[in-house]
This record gives C-alpha cells, structure tokens and sequence, in this order.
C-alpha cells in the first residue's frame, strides 16, 4: 500500500518508505532515550507530520508541549504521560524552553524479544483499541517514581553499550517503567479493556497487517482457527464491539490517517485503501464517521 506519510524511525530519522506496515527496525537500532531537554536538537524531525516507527512515553516533567495525535490536539503540562504508538501520526507542534522530562520510544520486537508470556499491547496504553487515553496525569511522587527508572536508563545507554547484556538490562528497566506506569496512572473503571487475552491480541495484530486488504470476518476467523461466533463473542467480551465494527473502525482510522496528512486526495485514498472506487469509501466514510472525507480533512489537516 502506498503512504506518503513519512517514517520516523528510532533514531530520529525520516524513512520515506513506501509500506511503513512490514517496517522493522534491526534490533540494535531498536531502542533510543533521550531528555526532552535535548529532543529540541531532534525536533525538526518530530515537527514534521510522521507516522511513528516505534512505541514511546514522552514524560513531561516541566515545560509545556502541544502535540498532533492522530486527529487530536494534545497538550501536556507537568506531570503529563503522553504514550505514541507504532503506526500512528504524531507531530510535535511546540515543546517550551523550560521543559524537562523524557522521550523513550522501543519497537515492540525489543519489548516482546525477552519475554514469552507478555504482550505489550497486555498494557492498556500500548493497545491500539485503547486511544482514548493518550495522555495521562501522575502524581508527584510517581513522576518521581518514573524519573529514577528513566536515568537508570540513560545511563545504561549512554555509557554502558559495551556491556554484553547492554540489551537484557534496558529490557529490564523498561519493564519495570512499564509496570510502574501501569501503576500509577490506576485503571479508568468504566472504560478500561482487558487486553490480555492472547486471541483477541493475535487478531489485532492480523487486523494490523491486513486492514487494507478488506478481509471479512470470517476471514480472520479462519486465520484464528476459530469460527466467526466464537470471534464476535470475543470482540464483543472484551471491547464491547462486534468484529465487523473493529475492522471497519481500523480502516477508518487509516483513511483519517491520510486525509489529515493532507498529500494524497480522496480518490488517490480510496485507491490506495483498496475501495472499488472514490463514493463508495465516502459513503463508508460517512456512515462510520458522520461526515464526508473532505469536511473532515477541512477541519483537521496537519501542515
């Protein structure tokens, strides 16, 4: 599928790739952290509209910073958690001269490398059916908390590369920042969605890889080895949503993804996202989203 949304990749680096779907970083280039104090030398590739070629926690300490997150505008302020994750659109719009806090951003094959039993989508902030809550306020003791964790981490990256388990030690302290993160933003009671049912995951990352390709239901199901009901009923269990609304919300957030990037027109989309033609993905479009592909755009496109 063709994208001209750009790739940032974990060393702060435009990928003009054509498919950022199947891009994989090589494991050493895999993992970076760094102090918001000196994101300012990276920010003319953060300032541009990407598509974020890993997964971060962008922990504002002091400062204030503005954020484009899809169709969202986010602004954070002290003791703010910000999560990106792979795939979405990002661009930093403003990041003040007394900010203080951190940037770390991993690919989710670093995360899952070390581990068996633990999906990073298990936590609620890296799921991608869980956006509601991309920003997250803590406390000062848990800032503090999450500080500690974070330079125990850029010590070990920056002087400590030569260690032959440099990797299984930056696992660990990102774990651990992880749990505690989990932690201490607490569970919103009447929206938080148990993610750790490892079918639900493996459809997620099937409906990942496969969105544009408008498989049906029992499509996925069969690559599940399961049947459609026993899908539905899983989706239905754990999201509150039937299949067949998952997928189409997937697409959907895709379509927005290129419309607010504003490079490709509505017909070029439709193309691209495989719709037999350009009024056939508005209607799909209006039906799921309420407005016409163009309105939306019109109100929010990123420059």
């Amino acid at each position: 599928m063709r994208n001209d949304i750009p790739l940032l990749n974990i060393l702060f680096r435009i990928e003009d790739g054509e498919d950022v779907g199947n891009s994989k970083n090589l494991f050493e280039h895999a993992y970076n952290v760094i102090r918001l104090q000196d994101v300012r030398d990276t920010s003319h590739c953060l300032k541009r509209v990407h598509r974020c070629g890993f997964n971060g926690i962008f922990l504002q300490l002091e400062g204030k910073s503005t954020h484009h997150l899809d169709e969202k505008k986010l602004e954070l302020e002290k003791n703010n958690l910000l999560f990106l994750r792979e795939f979405q659109v990002h661009q930093l719009t403003s990041l003040s001269e007394n900010s203080k806090g951190y940037l770390l951003i991993f690919s989710h094959f670093f995360y899952e490398t070390f581990t068996e039993k633990t999906f990073l989508a298990s936590f609620s902030f890296f799921n991608e059916s869980n956006r509601d809550f991309p920003v997250e306020k803590i406390s000062n003791q848990a800032a503090a908390e999450l500080k500690d964790i974070f330079e125990h981490s850029i010590t070990e990256f920056t002087l400590h590369k030569t260690n032959k388990r440099i990797d299984q030690i930056l696992w660990a302290y990102l774990h651990i920042l992880l749990i505690k993160t989990e932690q201490n933003i607490g569970l919103h009671e009447s929206n938080y969605i148990d993610h750790g049912t490892p079918l639900f995951l493996h459809f997620e990352e099937l409906l990942q890889e496969n969105f544009a390709k408008h498989l049906s239901v029992a499509n996925y199901a069969e690559k599940l080895s399961i049947s459609p009901n026993y899908l539905n009923a899983i989706c239905k269990k754990i999201h509150g949503k039937n299949a067949k609304r998952i997928i189409d919300e997937r697409l959907l957030l895709e379509a927005k993804r290129l419309l607010f990037s504003g490079k490709q027109s509505v017909s070029e989309i439709a193309f691209n996202l495989n719709f037999k033609d350009a009024s056939y993905f508005s209607r799909f479009f209006k039906k799921l989203s309420g407005e016409n592909p163009e309105t939306f755009r019109n109100k929010h496109i990123l420059e």
